[in-house]
């Protein structure tokens, strides 16, 4: 039950991603929801569930978007390993959490896709790197955090601080 409910949220943040938050970019950026939901689900239900969440939005992207299938699934296992490595030290009911490692994330994100971009010899426009990696980590922030509060009143029955 629990893989199942994990590949329809998958596929649902997917289809979000794609049909709604595409057509709404701030100074040509989107939020990026799969990362937003891989942090999320690493922090709040621990390694297993959110390395195969991990996977499963890597995969989703990578099949419909990247020119390689990997890269997303190897970032956003990454990502998922890295909450994981610091998950004892983590305070997992302040607001703050999640919003520092949305911005983490979204930076290592964009850091782990530039050194791909860079071996593979793929064009990257310098000027505009630190621009798009800026507003897209407000804009996950943001995201991110109303998401967070609501699925921690919702699955776990309390308000954040």
């Amino acid at each position: 039950m629990k893989l199942l409910s994990l590949v329809l949220s998958s596929l649902l943040v997917y289809l979000i991603q794609t049909t709604f938050v595409l057509n709404f970019r701030f100074y040509g950026v989107a939020a990026n929801l799969p990362l937003i939901y891989v942090v999320m689900v690493a922090l709040l239900f621990g390694n297993r569930v959110g390395l195969a969440a991990a996977f499963l939005s890597g995969l989703l992207l990578d099949v419909l978007y990247s020119q390689a299938v990997g890269i997303n699934i190897f970032i956003f296992c990454a990502i998922a390993i890295l909450i994981d490595l610091f998950d004892e030290a983590l305070f997992k009911d302040n607001s703050l959490t999640p919003l520092i490692l949305i911005v983490a994330g979204t930076a290592v994100y964009h850091g782990l896709f530039l050194a791909h971009a860079y071996f593979f010899n793929l064009p990257i426009i310098s000027g505009k790197v630190v621009a798009v990696i800026a507003i897209e980590s407000v804009l996950n922030a943001l995201i991110g955090l109303l998401l967070y509060k609501y699925v921690v009143r919702r699955w776990f029955g309390y308000e954040l601080r």
